[in-house]
């Protein structure tokens, strides 16, 4: 699950070659993702909020 103190506007997931796996439009303080069809592997996840910060993480996948 995703949260975020201020709304959350959108969610990508991309692969370490920069290609977007999952895009998800939220308009929500909180999200989930469904991630069980993606190989396992390192992904970044980046999050926009609505006051136009963006937020990356790095996410690895068993």
């Amino acid at each position: 699950m995703i949260f975020g103190s201020t709304e959350i506007t959108s969610v990508q997931l991309l692969n370490l070659q920069g290609t977007v796996v999952l895009k998800k439009v939220v308009n929500a303080t909180s999200t989930t993702l469904e991630t069980g069809y993606l190989q396992s592997g390192i992904y970044l996840l980046q999050v926009k909020y609505k006051t136009g910060d963006t937020k990356v993480q790095k996410i690895i996948k068993l």
